[in-house]
């Protein structure tokens, strides 16, 4: 007899139950929008940062090669 068979003989099944959500979320329209627009400055901001980085790193490598 294998270990699995072994457990099968014990083995209870449990019901779970998931609250159920009805309607909206409850939050307002406006909170929303103003979450979806930090979000997007928050994405432009980084992404400006890493081509400020790259640009500097470039910048960096050209000089180097002047000298």
């Amino acid at each position: 007899m294998t270990f699995f068979t072994k457990l099968s003989c014990c083995r209870k099944d449990v019901e779970v139950k998931f609250p159920l959500i009805y309607g909206g979320s409850g939050v307002p329209p406006d909170y929303i929008e103003t979450e979806e627009a930090v979000r997007k400055l928050n994405w432009e901001t980084s992404k400006l940062s890493a081509d400020k980085h790259r640009e500097q790193q470039l910048l960096d490598y050209r000089k180097g090669n002047l000298q």
